[in-house]
């Protein structure tokens, strides 16, 4: 008897617990570009729109193409530029603050790298000793227009003289 009462209780707790199924709705979607705006059409699938553009719907699909050979109308999106030279920045392999970091470090460790990683007077972000050997090479690496911050005194004698 006690069983019975209890197998409402968990019927009516799976019942409750069930998600009931909803249907896909329609959006209006809204594009800032006006050449997009003027192409795509309300009636059609998200599929057949993008097709229409030119676009993949699927980007897992986009090498396995060779079922259609029709040429399709593709739309101008975005002006590209013509050249390469994008005015990139050229980005250092140490970061301003990073170079900052470890010569205190090494100012004081030198390349006792297991010393400073146990020294959280120096090492406060208790960065990894691995992870302040590899900035430690790559400091020692850098050349003289690179680095922000002077090579500390105790590690002078591991950087080439034209790089100090």
């Amino acid at each position: 008897m006690g069983y019975r009462g209890h197998s409402k209780g968990r019927n009516k707790k799976r019942k409750s617990g069930r998600s009931k199924v909803k249907l896909a709705v329609r959006k209006n979607l809204s594009f800032t570009s006006k050449k997009i705006r003027e192409q795509w059409d309300a009636s059609k699938t998200v599929k057949q729109n993008l097709e229409k553009l030119g676009l993949a719907s699927d980007v897992n699909k986009i090498g396995h193409q060779g079922k259609s050979s029709t040429t399709k109308e593709i739309v101008q999106l975005f002006d590209v530029p013509k050249s390469d030279n994008l005015n990139k920045k050229e980005s250092l392999p140490l970061e301003a603050d990073d170079q900052k970091y470890i010569a205190r470090c090494m100012a004081k460790h030198g390349e006792n790298y297991s010393k400073m990683f146990y020294d959280l007077k120096v090492n406060r972000m208790q960065h990894t000793e691995h992870k302040l050997r590899t900035m430690g090479s790559r400091f020692l690496l850098l050349e003289k227009h690179q680095r922000v911050v002077e090579v500390p005194e105790k590690i002078k004698y591991l950087v080439r003289e034209e790089d100090i």
